[in-house]
């Protein structure tokens, strides 16, 4: 399991939550988010992502 730090927030998060978190707002907004999982992870962690990856 991996885990990231959001440094925004300054907690730790699980990649469970990340991906209930995904899922959540994939059904709250389906045009915005029509990717995958491991697409948005890639998003946060990019140059201007809030996650690091520990």
């Amino acid at each position: 399991m991996n885990i990231f730090i959001d440094t925004e927030a300054m907690r730790f998060v699980t990649e469970k939550e990340l991906r209930q978190e995904f899922e959540q707002l994939k059904r709250e907004q389906p045009e915005e988010y029509a990717y995958t999982f491991e697409q948005y992870i890639q998003n946060c962690t990019s140059k201007n992502g809030t996650l690091e990856e520990t």
